[in-house]
């Protein structure tokens, strides 16, 4: 054994400045990528991070038309959405408190959070924990609000990524 010895075997690849200082800004980002995983207690979404020999994609011809092959665009024929609010016979689903506490139990223990940082975990946490039942029905409230289609669209455009 080389180390064993005080020797060293050869580098395994060309030690230029481009090379080293490539390798080393990728190994940083996998180095945070993992330490975030970490610090969220995802132990195995960090591990997969580890590894994994994945690489991004080089943007190019073929990369886009290998990702418009796999999603096509819509048909042209397609009918347009119906504004329910017009309609009489139209009433938006509703939601209970069961129907909120089964939907949290559906994302996986290492959901990530949004903007805000509060995960699914985190709110499964507070309703366990409530002494009263505010929070419960202030989140089926919001839940049932935003069904109904009552916010305007620039709120519309933040919650489903649309114009």
């Amino acid at each position: 054994m080389a180390w064993n010895k005080g020797t060293l075997p050869a580098a395994p690849f060309p030690t230029t400045e481009y090379t080293h200082t490539r390798k080393s800004t990728e190994d940083s980002r996998i180095a945070a990528a993992v330490s975030s995983k970490l610090e969220a207690g995802n132990f195995r979404g960090a591990i997969r991070i580890v590894c994994s020999s994945d690489i991004p994609a080089q943007a190019s011809q073929d990369t886009l038309e290998a990702l418009q092959a796999k999603h096509p665009p819509a048909a042209h024929d397609r009918q347009v959405p119906v504004d329910p609010g017009d309609n009489p016979r139209f009433e938006a689903r509703q939601v209970s408190k069961e129907d909120i506490i089964r939907a949290l139990r559906t994302f996986p223990l290492v959901s990530s959070g949004g903007p805000d940082g509060i995960t699914p975990q985190h709110l499964r946490d507070l309703l366990v924990g409530a002494r009263d039942n505010s929070l419960h029905q202030a989140l089926v409230d919001f839940v049932n609000l935003t069904l109904t289609g009552a916010f305007n669209a620039e709120v519309n455009s933040i919650f489903f990524g649309g114009d």
